[in-house]
């Protein structure tokens, strides 16, 4: 994969269904966590809570840019994490070690900790658990 660059960031987030979806969620195709958009698209998703909404293969190619594109997670939870269906892509891949996705936590992502602070925007330098 291709080194540098930028992408989605996404820790401790909650990816549901909205309160008044709940009723007529299974009429529905199930969500993706992404789809790259452009080669070298890269996004993680961190300790985040998926519900059974997310389609188990997880991501979609739309565009073709599957062989480049990196898509990661780590520790996510709930029903929509099971990532045994996920897409078997080069790029995707289950984060287990903390040191290899701790390059993507705000403190180091984005040097949120050097500029968040003085914005008053309340954020997580660091894993949301140990």
């Amino acid at each position: 994969m291709k080194a540098g660059g930028g992408g989605y960031s996404l820790q401790g987030c909650k990816v549901n269904d909205a309160g008044d979806l709940k009723p007529v969620v299974g009429q529905y195709r199930k969500a993706f966590l992404g789809r790259p958009w452009f080669p070298y698209a890269r996004t993680v998703y961190m300790e985040s809570f998926l519900d059974d909404l997310v389609d188990p293969q997880g991501w979609l190619d739309s565009w073709g840019f599957n062989q480049t594109a990196c898509c990661e997670e780590y520790k996510n939870s709930r029903p929509g994490s099971s990532t045994d269906q996920r897409v078997n892509w080069p790029g995707y891949q289950v984060i287990t070690d903390p040191d290899t996705v701790k390059q993507f936590i705000v403190s180091d992502f984005i040097t949120g900790n050097k500029w968040l602070l003085k914005s008053g925007m309340p954020f997580v330098p660091e894993f949301l658990s140990s």
